[in-house]
């Protein structure tokens, strides 16, 4: 099928090439036409072929956390396209990855929800561990995300270690008694995910 007759879109080529201010002025101003393309609804059969046209295979929050855009931007990609969070990158990244893999602060950590955290590999179990036993990093273990979790409930329903569970407790202790959006408990999320008893008698 022929391309659709879309220029590339602004404010991906403002990110593109690390004009931070001018990509905010563009996710105000030409919202509207990003939306119209497809950066809002998840990528659909048409749109693909748009992204992987001119953007590489890439939304501008992928691209955006690969080129360690600040805080600020992140969070206002996040607020306007909050489907794409859980859209895999060219590379089979989910911008949690990177958002891991860049060392992003708990703000911004906490504005995903559990649907665009990835599931356990050992990679990223290893550098949940460095972030979590660093010091002054207690916001990425008390503040909620978007889904009203805890980092304790999503790496107990994500399929990770007892070990880093553990590291998890003892950095925020209150953790083991506070319930998400759904009312669960972290014993609770053990128990849904059908976690090992061993993880469910130490909760």
């Amino acid at each position: 099928g022929r391309m659709p007759q879309y220029s590339p879109n602004k404010l991906w080529g403002h990110i593109n090439q690390k004009q931070w201010s001018d990509a905010k002025i563009s996710l105000r101003r030409d919202a509207d036409q990003a939306n119209s393309i497809g950066f809002v609804s998840g990528v659909t059969k048409g749109n693909q072929q748009y992204v992987d046209y001119y953007h590489d295979g890439e939304y501008p929050l992928s691209t955006a956390l690969r080129m360690k855009a600040p805080d600020s931007l992140v969070l206002a990609l996040l607020m306007a396209y909050a489907s794409v969070a859980s859209v895999k990158d060219k590379d089979g990244l989910l911008p949690m990855n990177l958002v891991l893999n860049n060392g992003y602060s708990g703000a911004v950590i906490a504005a995903f929800s559990d649907d665009s955290f990835p599931h356990f590999s050992s990679a990223l179990e290893d550098k949940l561990m460095s972030l979590v036993s660093a010091k002054g990093n207690k916001q990425i273990l008390s503040k909620k995300n978007q889904s009203g979790s805890l980092l304790l409930h999503v790496v107990i329903s994500h399929g990770y270690s007892l070990e880093l569970i553990r590291a998890v407790v003892s950095g925020y202790k209150n953790a083991l008694s506070e319930a998400n959006s759904e009312g669960l408990l972290p014993l609770h999320s053990a128990l849904c995910s059908k976690r090992d008893d061993e993880i469910v008698h130490f909760l």
